[in-house]
Protein backbone atom coordinates (compact mmCIF):
# COMPACT_ATOMS: atom_id res chain seq x y z
CA UNK A 1 0.00 0.00 0.00
CA UNK A 2 2.23 2.75 -1.33
CA UNK A 3 -0.18 5.65 -1.75
CA UNK A 4 -2.17 5.48 1.51
CA UNK A 5 -1.52 8.34 3.95
CA UNK A 6 -2.69 9.43 7.38
CA UNK A 7 -3.52 13.09 6.82
CA UNK A 8 -5.02 15.37 4.20
CA UNK A 9 -1.85 17.42 3.75
CA UNK A 10 0.11 14.37 2.62
CA UNK A 11 -2.71 13.40 0.29
CA UNK A 12 -2.62 16.81 -1.38
CA UNK A 13 1.16 16.67 -1.74
CA UNK A 14 0.76 13.66 -4.01
CA UNK A 15 -1.04 15.82 -6.59
CA UNK A 16 -3.27 12.85 -7.43
CA UNK A 17 -6.44 13.02 -5.38
CA UNK A 18 -10.14 13.64 -5.84
CA UNK A 19 -12.08 16.70 -4.69
CA UNK A 20 -15.24 16.30 -2.64
CA UNK A 21 -18.42 18.12 -3.74
CA UNK A 22 -21.67 19.24 -2.14
CA UNK A 23 -25.04 20.50 -3.38
CA UNK A 24 -25.55 24.15 -2.48
CA UNK A 25 -29.33 24.12 -2.92
CA UNK A 26 -32.21 22.45 -4.75
CA UNK A 27 -30.73 23.38 -8.14
CA UNK A 28 -28.44 20.34 -7.59
CA UNK A 29 -25.44 22.32 -8.76
CA UNK A 30 -22.26 20.81 -7.37
CA UNK A 31 -19.63 22.96 -5.68
CA UNK A 32 -16.19 21.85 -4.46
CA UNK A 33 -16.05 21.28 -0.73
CA UNK A 34 -13.52 23.51 1.03
CA UNK A 35 -14.22 22.80 4.68
CA UNK A 36 -12.20 20.00 6.26
CA UNK A 37 -13.70 18.83 9.51
CA UNK A 38 -11.59 15.74 9.93
CA UNK A 39 -9.21 15.71 12.85
CA UNK A 40 -6.43 13.41 13.99
CA UNK A 41 -8.38 12.65 17.19
CA UNK A 42 -10.48 10.28 15.07
CA UNK A 43 -7.49 7.97 14.98
CA UNK A 44 -8.13 4.64 13.32
CA UNK A 45 -11.82 5.51 12.97
CA UNK A 46 -11.20 7.81 10.07
CA UNK A 47 -7.80 9.24 9.22
CA UNK A 48 -6.58 6.98 6.43
CA UNK A 49 -6.76 8.28 2.86
CA UNK A 50 -6.25 5.51 0.37
CA UNK A 51 -6.82 4.53 -3.26
CA UNK A 52 -8.68 1.80 -5.10
CA UNK A 53 -5.38 0.11 -5.97
CA UNK A 54 -4.11 0.10 -2.40
CA UNK A 55 -7.45 -1.12 -1.08
CA UNK A 56 -7.46 -3.96 -3.60
CA UNK A 57 -4.20 -5.29 -2.13
CA UNK A 58 -5.63 -5.11 1.38
CA UNK A 59 -8.83 -6.85 0.25
CA UNK A 60 -6.86 -9.68 -1.37
CA UNK A 61 -5.11 -10.33 1.94
CA UNK A 62 -8.42 -10.23 3.80
CA UNK A 63 -10.09 -12.69 1.42
CA UNK A 64 -7.14 -15.09 1.58
CA UNK A 65 -6.98 -15.42 5.37
CA UNK A 66 -4.13 -12.94 5.64
CA UNK A 67 -2.02 -14.36 2.80
CA UNK A 68 -0.61 -11.94 0.23
CA UNK A 69 1.84 -12.85 -2.52
CA UNK A 70 2.60 -16.11 -0.77
CA UNK A 71 3.31 -14.52 2.63
CA UNK A 72 1.21 -14.50 5.82
CA UNK A 73 0.99 -10.73 6.39
CA UNK A 74 -2.01 -10.87 8.76
CA UNK A 75 -2.67 -13.69 11.21
CA UNK A 76 -5.57 -15.82 9.99
CA UNK A 77 -6.97 -16.02 13.52
CA UNK A 78 -7.05 -12.22 13.70
CA UNK A 79 -9.15 -11.96 10.56
CA UNK A 80 -11.46 -14.70 11.85
CA UNK A 81 -11.87 -12.81 15.13
CA UNK A 82 -13.06 -9.69 13.30
CA UNK A 83 -15.98 -11.72 11.94
CA UNK A 84 -17.29 -12.80 15.37
CA UNK A 85 -20.55 -10.89 16.15
CA UNK A 86 -20.74 -8.95 19.40
CA UNK A 87 -23.99 -6.99 19.32
CA UNK A 88 -27.17 -6.66 17.27
CA UNK A 89 -26.75 -3.61 15.04
CA UNK A 90 -30.08 -3.74 13.21
CA UNK A 91 -33.15 -4.98 15.08
CA UNK A 92 -35.61 -3.71 12.49
CA UNK A 93 -34.55 -5.81 9.51
CA UNK A 94 -35.91 -3.39 6.94
CA UNK A 95 -35.53 -5.50 3.80
CA UNK A 96 -36.29 -9.18 3.23
CA UNK A 97 -33.12 -9.62 1.16
CA UNK A 98 -30.97 -8.78 4.19
CA UNK A 99 -30.86 -10.48 7.58
CA UNK A 100 -30.53 -8.41 10.74
CA UNK A 101 -27.02 -6.97 10.87
CA UNK A 102 -24.68 -7.97 13.69
CA UNK A 103 -21.69 -5.81 14.59
CA UNK A 104 -18.41 -7.70 14.88
CA UNK A 105 -14.98 -6.05 15.07
CA UNK A 106 -14.88 -3.20 12.60
CA UNK A 107 -17.48 -4.73 10.29
CA UNK A 108 -21.13 -5.70 10.09
CA UNK A 109 -22.00 -9.34 9.46
CA UNK A 110 -25.28 -10.50 7.91
CA UNK A 111 -26.66 -12.43 4.94
CA UNK A 112 -27.69 -11.06 1.57
CA UNK A 113 -29.97 -13.32 -0.44
CA UNK A 114 -28.55 -16.32 1.39
CA UNK A 115 -24.87 -15.32 1.16
CA UNK A 116 -22.88 -14.25 4.22
CA UNK A 117 -21.47 -10.76 3.80
CA UNK A 118 -19.21 -8.57 5.92
CA UNK A 119 -19.48 -4.83 5.34
CA UNK A 120 -18.37 -1.46 6.59
CA UNK A 121 -18.54 2.10 5.37
CA UNK A 122 -16.43 5.24 5.69
CA UNK A 123 -17.52 8.88 5.77
CA UNK A 124 -15.44 12.02 6.18
CA UNK A 125 -15.45 15.50 4.63
CA UNK A 126 -17.63 14.63 1.64
CA UNK A 127 -15.86 11.35 0.84
CA UNK A 128 -17.78 8.09 1.23
CA UNK A 129 -16.78 4.47 0.85
CA UNK A 130 -18.36 1.05 1.09
CA UNK A 131 -16.50 -2.23 1.54
CA UNK A 132 -18.27 -5.58 1.18
CA UNK A 133 -16.80 -9.08 1.47
CA UNK A 134 -18.40 -12.39 0.57
CA UNK A 135 -15.85 -14.61 2.38
CA UNK A 136 -17.10 -17.99 1.13
CA UNK A 137 -16.77 -16.87 -2.49
CA UNK A 138 -13.58 -14.83 -1.94
CA UNK A 139 -15.38 -11.90 -3.50
CA UNK A 140 -14.96 -8.24 -2.49
CA UNK A 141 -16.58 -5.03 -3.67
CA UNK A 142 -15.12 -1.62 -2.81
CA UNK A 143 -16.80 1.64 -3.80
CA UNK A 144 -15.68 5.25 -3.27
CA UNK A 145 -17.75 8.38 -3.89
CA UNK A 146 -16.91 12.07 -3.51
CA UNK A 147 -20.30 13.71 -2.97
CA UNK A 148 -22.69 14.17 -0.04
CA UNK A 149 -25.40 11.95 -1.53
CA UNK A 150 -22.82 9.16 -1.58
CA UNK A 151 -23.84 8.19 1.94
CA UNK A 152 -27.02 6.76 0.48
CA UNK A 153 -25.79 5.66 -2.95
CA UNK A 154 -22.90 3.44 -1.84
CA UNK A 155 -25.12 0.55 -0.71
CA UNK A 156 -27.32 0.93 -3.78
CA UNK A 157 -24.24 0.45 -5.94
CA UNK A 158 -22.90 -2.56 -4.04
CA UNK A 159 -25.92 -4.87 -4.10
CA UNK A 160 -26.59 -4.66 -7.85
CA UNK A 161 -22.91 -5.53 -8.44
CA UNK A 162 -23.32 -8.64 -6.30
CA UNK A 163 -26.58 -9.50 -8.07
CA UNK A 164 -24.93 -9.37 -11.47
CA UNK A 165 -21.77 -11.23 -10.47
CA UNK A 166 -23.77 -14.06 -8.91
CA UNK A 167 -26.68 -13.97 -11.41
CA UNK A 168 -29.17 -13.27 -8.62
CA UNK A 169 -32.66 -11.84 -9.01
CA UNK A 170 -32.88 -8.10 -9.62
CA UNK A 171 -33.98 -5.92 -6.71
CA UNK A 172 -35.02 -2.26 -7.22
CA UNK A 173 -32.41 -0.90 -4.79
CA UNK A 174 -32.08 2.40 -6.63
CA UNK A 175 -35.79 3.18 -6.32
CA UNK A 176 -35.84 2.15 -2.66
CA UNK A 177 -32.89 4.28 -1.66
CA UNK A 178 -34.04 7.25 -3.71
CA UNK A 179 -37.24 7.19 -1.65
CA UNK A 180 -35.15 6.92 1.54
CA UNK A 181 -32.99 9.85 0.44
CA UNK A 182 -36.02 12.05 -0.26
CA UNK A 183 -37.44 11.13 3.14
CA UNK A 184 -34.12 12.07 4.77
CA UNK A 185 -34.10 15.47 3.05
CA UNK A 186 -37.69 16.09 4.12
CA UNK A 187 -37.00 15.14 7.74
CA UNK A 188 -33.85 17.27 7.77
CA UNK A 189 -35.82 20.29 6.54
CA UNK A 190 -38.55 19.67 9.11
CA UNK A 191 -35.97 19.48 11.89
CA UNK A 192 -34.43 22.79 10.79
CA UNK A 193 -37.82 24.43 10.47
CA UNK A 194 -38.86 23.21 13.93
CA UNK A 195 -35.70 24.66 15.49
CA UNK A 196 -36.16 27.98 13.71
CA UNK A 197 -39.77 28.06 14.90
CA UNK A 198 -38.53 28.25 18.51
CA UNK A 199 -36.89 31.62 17.88
CA UNK A 200 -38.19 34.38 20.14
CA UNK A 201 -38.40 37.46 18.01
CA UNK A 202 -37.21 40.96 18.94
CA UNK A 203 -34.83 39.91 21.72
CA UNK A 204 -31.32 41.17 22.40
CA UNK A 205 -28.15 39.68 23.88
CA UNK A 206 -27.88 40.21 27.65
CA UNK A 207 -24.36 41.67 27.34
CA UNK A 208 -22.33 43.78 24.91
CA UNK A 209 -20.92 41.59 22.15
CA UNK A 210 -17.41 42.08 23.49
CA UNK A 211 -18.42 40.14 26.63
CA UNK A 212 -18.87 36.97 24.59
CA UNK A 213 -15.38 37.10 23.04
CA UNK A 214 -12.70 34.85 24.44
CA UNK A 215 -11.27 31.35 24.34
CA UNK A 216 -13.51 28.56 25.62
CA UNK A 217 -12.16 25.10 26.40
CA UNK A 218 -13.49 21.57 26.77
CA UNK A 219 -11.58 18.56 28.04
CA UNK A 220 -13.15 16.54 25.19
CA UNK A 221 -13.03 18.89 22.21
CA UNK A 222 -10.22 21.30 23.06
CA UNK A 223 -10.42 25.05 22.46
CA UNK A 224 -12.98 27.20 20.69
CA UNK A 225 -12.25 30.87 20.05
CA UNK A 226 -14.89 33.61 19.83
CA UNK A 227 -13.74 36.97 18.47
CA UNK A 228 -15.46 40.29 17.84
CA UNK A 229 -14.60 41.53 14.34
CA UNK A 230 -16.28 44.65 12.96
CA UNK A 231 -19.20 44.32 15.37
CA UNK A 232 -19.73 40.65 14.42
CA UNK A 233 -18.91 37.63 16.54
CA UNK A 234 -16.72 35.08 14.78
CA UNK A 235 -16.14 31.46 15.78
CA UNK A 236 -12.90 29.57 15.20
CA UNK A 237 -13.02 25.87 16.00
CA UNK A 238 -10.56 23.44 14.46
CA UNK A 239 -10.79 24.27 10.77
CA UNK A 240 -14.14 26.08 11.00
CA UNK A 241 -14.12 29.86 10.80
CA UNK A 242 -17.54 31.46 10.48
CA UNK A 243 -19.62 34.42 11.58
CA UNK A 244 -22.24 34.07 14.29
CA UNK A 245 -25.76 35.46 13.94
CA UNK A 246 -27.92 36.36 16.91
CA UNK A 247 -30.79 33.86 17.25
CA UNK A 248 -32.39 35.06 20.47
CA UNK A 249 -31.32 36.08 23.97
CA UNK A 250 -27.80 34.64 24.47
CA UNK A 251 -28.02 32.12 21.66
CA UNK A 252 -25.97 32.56 18.48
CA UNK A 253 -25.82 30.37 15.38
CA UNK A 254 -23.70 29.94 12.29
CA UNK A 255 -25.43 30.30 8.93
CA UNK A 256 -24.52 27.05 7.21
CA UNK A 257 -27.23 26.94 4.53
CA UNK A 258 -25.70 26.90 1.04
CA UNK A 259 -22.20 26.15 2.38
CA UNK A 260 -20.22 23.04 3.29
CA UNK A 261 -19.79 24.25 6.88
CA UNK A 262 -21.42 22.48 9.84
CA UNK A 263 -24.19 24.36 11.61
CA UNK A 264 -23.29 25.38 15.17
CA UNK A 265 -25.75 26.65 17.79
CA UNK A 266 -24.07 28.24 20.79
CA UNK A 267 -25.78 29.05 24.09
CA UNK A 268 -23.70 31.45 26.18
CA UNK A 269 -24.04 31.03 29.93
CA UNK A 270 -23.58 33.37 32.91
CA UNK A 271 -22.22 32.67 36.36
CA UNK A 272 -23.91 33.87 39.56
CA UNK A 273 -22.20 37.27 39.15
CA UNK A 274 -23.81 37.81 35.75
CA UNK A 275 -20.56 37.29 33.82
CA UNK A 276 -20.45 35.24 30.60
CA UNK A 277 -18.14 32.41 31.62
CA UNK A 278 -19.09 29.41 29.47
CA UNK A 279 -21.09 28.18 26.51
CA UNK A 280 -22.93 24.98 25.68
CA UNK A 281 -23.11 23.38 22.25
CA UNK A 282 -23.93 20.06 20.60
CA UNK A 283 -21.18 19.32 18.08
CA UNK A 284 -21.72 17.00 15.12
CA UNK A 285 -24.77 15.42 16.73
CA UNK A 286 -22.94 14.58 19.96
CA UNK A 287 -24.41 15.21 23.43
CA UNK A 288 -24.34 18.79 24.66
CA UNK A 289 -20.91 19.84 25.94
CA UNK A 290 -20.01 22.87 28.08
CA UNK A 291 -16.93 24.92 27.11
CA UNK A 292 -15.51 27.04 29.94
CA UNK A 293 -14.08 30.48 29.26
CA UNK A 294 -10.43 30.96 30.14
Amino acid sequence: MKSSVFNTDDMKKSGNYSIAYFEKDSTRKLLPRKHEGRTDVLGAAGIIESSVEDMSHWMIAQLNDGMYLGKQVIAARAIKETMVPNIIADKEGKYDELSNALYAMGRFVQTYKGYKIATHTGSVDGYYSSLTFLPALKLGVFIILNGEAGGFIRTVMTFPVIDRLLALSNTPWSQRYLADYKTFLDLDKRATDSINATQVKDTNPSHPLSSYAGTYTSSIYGSMKIELVNDTLMISFRKVQASLSHFHYDRFVTKAAGTDLPEFRLNFLMNNKGVIDSLSISLFGDPVEVFVKK
